[in-house]
């Protein structure tokens, strides 16, 4: 079975995803930050403060 097919069925009955990135929900900042830090750090680049993150700067 594709590996793509079998992670789809795993969410069954889903029919829409939200993403909250303004900040109106929950803070995600945190998580987000992380997420870009180890995407600079895999590409050899100094990652980013989690509060330069925040504002973009």
């Amino acid at each position: 079975m594709d590996m793509a097919v079998k992670n789809a069925s795993q969410f069954g009955a889903v029919k829409y995803i939200a993403f909250d990135l303004d900040g109106t929900l929950i803070d995600s900042v945190p998580e987000l930050a992380v997420a870009v830090q180890m995407a600079m750090t895999d590409l050899g680049r100094t990652p980013p403060a989690a509060d330069k993150v925040r504002t973009c700067r």
